[in-house]
């Protein structure tokens, strides 16, 4: 948390996470698989991958299934 405009920053990233929470269920709901990824988890290839991996092949057993 920033040491200045405390209040400011509080109230800003209380609203991005509901926003994010929103979103994320919204998408969700349409059929949308989500990841979020950290800043810090981008910067480490090997974390990266493994986020992605996960992701893409939980979706591809997904798609395979229903197709069959």
């Amino acid at each position: 948390m920033p040491k200045t405009n405390v209040e400011y920053w509080t109230k800003k990233l209380l609203r991005n996470a509901l926003r994010d929470r929103e979103t994320g269920r919204l998408l969700k709901k349409i059929g949308w698989r989500c990841a979020v990824i950290w800043e810090c988890q981008a910067k480490d290839p090997a974390k990266l991958a493994r986020i992605l991996r996960r992701l893409f092949v939980a979706a591809d057993t997904s798609w395979r299934q229903r197709s069959l």
